[in-house]
């Protein structure tokens, strides 16, 4: 809903020329691919989740390398696979954990890769530096995937969840959360979805998706961290082992660095530019 309201801030464009179906297509993998990644978060608690998540930067990179045909320079692979390792090491802990734990951290993985392909594929259709002809604004791309994930998770909802309903309210119930808390709950998640959808769908027009992606790792830093101090005492998973640290050590490296790379890559892009245009001159 929040990303389908998105819509919105474009009422005044021409919707009927685009090739709207393209954003429906990517939606569809997108949902898939997000499917995996909550019930891998299920499975294997949001600390293990946050960091394989960051896994995004490095399936950003190499689906952008092959669809966009961006060049990365070796300061930015390094520090991609500085990332790659911690979540190497990552899922050694999660082994560690139990099958389920390892279960839930192959599903974030794939989940992970699939959600990257969606990244570069959606900058493919709303930027300059894909190859199609037509451009589909951000905010129309968003709202076509917001709605096409509503219509299909709200399908899914009216069919299996309603015929499972007691499934979810048990728990629920067991927590004691009431009707109403849970209103308000997803009323914020709601809130929350549009102005994410909104920043994120801009951000990848204007910065790029692996740009986007390297910030899922600062996402992961504190994801981990909060999950430690909040579910740590009901839920052993959730706590910082030394693994999971060096693991988190490794993500946050790596983001940095990837950064001050990017930065360098594109004050030396700006200086050859100059010197081109200036021997133009001459």
């Amino acid at each position: 809903i929040g990303m389908a309201c998105t819509g919105l801030f474009a009422l005044h464009m021409r919707w009927r020329t685009l090739p709207l179906h393209r954003c429906v297509y990517i939606a569809v993998g997108g949902i898939m691919a997000q499917n995996l990644n909550y019930a891998g978060n299920m499975l294997a608690g949001s600390g293990i989740f946050s960091v394989i998540y960051a896994s995004v930067t490095i399936w950003n990179a190499a689906f952008a390398r092959l669809f966009l045909k961006k060049v990365l320079t070796t300061g930015q692979w390094f520090a991609i696979f500085v990332v790659f390792a911690g979540l190497v090491i990552v899922e050694i802990g999660a082994h560690s954990d139990g099958s389920r734990a390892l279960l839930g951290a192959g599903m974030v993985a794939v989940g992970s890769i699939g959600h990257a392909l969606s990244h570069v594929l959606s900058e493919a259709l709303s930027s300059s530096q894909g190859s199609r002809a037509v451009i589909i604004p951000a905010q129309i791309n968003c709202c076509i995937q917001g709605l096409t994930a509503c219509f299909l998770v709200g399908l899914w909802q009216c069919t299996y969840t309603v015929s499972h309903l007691e499934k979810l309210v048990e728990p629920a119930r067991d927590a004691g959360t009431t009707l109403p808390h849970a209103l308000r709950l997803m009323t914020g998640l709601a809130v929350g979805n549009f102005i994410h959808a909104g920043t994120f769908f801009h951000l990848l027009t204007n910065i790029g998706a692996v740009s986007l992606g390297v910030l899922k790792g600062v996402q992961a830093a504190i994801v981990f961290s909060l999950a430690h101090v909040m579910y740590c005492s009901r839920d052993s998973s959730q706590c910082i082992t030394p693994t999971k640290g060096l693991a988190l050590l490794l993500v946050v490296s790596g983001v940095t660095g990837y950064v001050f790379a990017t930065r360098a890559a594109s004050r030396a892009a700006a200086v050859a530019a100059k010197k081109r245009d200036a021997k133009t001159d001459c």
